[in-house]
């Protein structure tokens, strides 16, 4: 049986190891094995000895501690643990025979000696699930009531086989936009889209058809193995996910000479099952800014994919497309630094903060809690500006993946690393601080959701 300690000892992970008494053992997604690295070279310089990445879940200490010791009650799936399930049943097609990591990464403290087990953080929470779809999104909006708050742009949800006929009465003559818009477009988004991918501006209800229609389609070709692309939606899913027809950000604040841009900030949810609120959120005060690649051209009737999409995929020609918020004059002379902060504290602390805490409880009977294993969720929150500093909800990435490391500045790199020293920090207790002149170390920037709140009550 693998040694553990005794549950008085790993509900809290300790607020500052004594420097090189600990070691972490760690898995992470592939996008993040860059960060990871540097991360990783630091940390032996500060209160870890060592860290040591895993090839997959099922070499950590704590899932074995899990498989063995833990009593686990059956219970429906969330999206992404139906998501692993598809990729271990794909296994065959995967380069060796550990399942993808779906989640940004999850770790074990050990004894820095005795390698003896203190307490694991997994990211493995399901506080985010009801924001991380698309259609998930727009409906669990709606079930919090927060329609009238106006926090995402007007949407309207199409299942996958509409009809021409129950498109035209869903849609109507006029598409969903904001107040005081005159265009007649609107975003279309299919609902796996990533990156700028499966994104579709739109004019009527014919054009939302046809798209769709193909879509379908295509969906319904059987590749070599007898298996469709809808087919792997649902085994990845669950169900079929709707397509979001969602009005546009417009009139949209263009900055550096007429480009469109979103803002991406971090959420974690770290849960605390023993306590009346369930969860704490944090806000990471290090915005992004996300450019488009070209100027709207304000004489072209067409809509330019490129100076339109401000998140497509990166590579090392897109460099100076992330930016960070503070770096941004243009955007810092509009306070737009708290403003992001509250609004997302707001979105997560209130608005789908029931929401957020029944799915940390559903989740909560696989028995990690009692084997010393605590969870956390980390979502990437896209927002966009109006010309009149109005915040838009575009949509939230749960488990959001980094940019190729030839794809970003130096500053930009910096910043990544940062904030996965401070997800470690946040979830572990140990600080991790890799560029002393440049951040603040720790868990300092991420920012508790009540204290936002509370700042900005006074």
């Amino acid at each position: 049986m693998i040694e553990t300690t005794t549950q008085s000892n790993v509900t809290s992970p300790p607020s500052s190891p004594s420097r090189g008494a600990i070691k972490l053992q760690y898995v992470v997604s592939d996008p993040w094995i860059w960060v990871m690295k540097y991360v990783a070279n630091l940390a032996p310089t500060v209160a870890i000895d060592s860290m040591i990445q895993l090839e997959g879940p099922s070499k950590m200490t704590s899932t074995k501690i899990l498989q063995t010791e833990a009593h686990v009650v059956n219970t429906p799936s969330s999206s992404r643990h139906r998501r692993k399930q598809f990729l271990s049943s794909s296994s065959s097609a995967l380069p060796t025979s550990e399942p993808q990591v779906s989640t940004v990464i999850s770790l074990d403290v050990l004894g820095a000696e005795s390698s003896k087990f203190r307490f694991a953080a997994h990211g493995t929470s399901f506080a985010f699930d009801g924001v991380e779809d698309k259609d998930e999104l727009v409906r669990t909006l709606q079930r919090c009531r927060c329609d009238h708050l106006h926090i995402a742009p007007p949407s309207i949800l199409l299942i996958w086989d509409v009809t021409k006929e129950e498109c035209k009465n869903l849609v109507g003559d006029t598409l969903p936009m904001l107040q005081g818009n005159t265009k007649n477009v609107a975003v279309l988004k299919e609902p796996l889209g990533r990156s700028g991918q499966g994104v579709h501006f739109v004019s009527s209800h014919e054009e939302i058809f046809d798209i769709m229609d193909s879509h379908r389609k295509r969906s319904n070709e059987v590749d070599e193995n007898g298996l469709s692309f809808l087919d792997g939606i649902i085994a990845q899913k669950g169900r079929i996910p709707s397509w979001v027809l969602q009005a546009e950000i417009s009139p949209a604040l263009l900055i550096q000479g007429g480009r469109k841009f979103h803002i991406r900030t971090y959420v974690t949810a770290v849960e605390k099952l023993d306590d009346p609120d369930v969860v704490d959120v944090y806000v990471y005060n290090r915005h992004e800014v996300r450019l488009a690649s070209v100027a709207v051209s304000p004489n072209h009737s067409e809509y330019d994919r490129l100076a339109h999409i401000t998140n497509a995929s990166s590579d090392a020609t897109t460099k100076d497309n992330r930016l960070l918020l503070q770096n941004v004059p243009e955007l810092v002379e509009r306070d737009l630094q708290d403003k992001v902060d509250l609004f997302v504290a707001q979105l997560f602390a209130q608005h789908v903060a029931p929401d957020v805490r029944r799915r940390c409880i559903f989740g909560s009977r696989d028995g990690a809690l009692e084997v010393g294993i605590g969870k956390f969720a980390i979502a990437g929150v896209d927002l966009m500006v109006t010309e009149d500093n109005r915040l838009y909800l575009l949509e939230t990435n749960v488990n959001p993946i980094a940019p190729p490391e030839d794809a970003v500045q130096t500053v930009f790199k910096e910043h990544l690393i940062g904030l996965m020293s401070d997800v470690i920090a946040l979830t572990t207790g140990c600080d991790i601080d890799p560029y002393t002149d440049t951040f603040t170390g720790g868990r300092k920037n991420f920012v508790h959701a009540y204290q936002i709140l509370e700042k900005h009550s006074t």
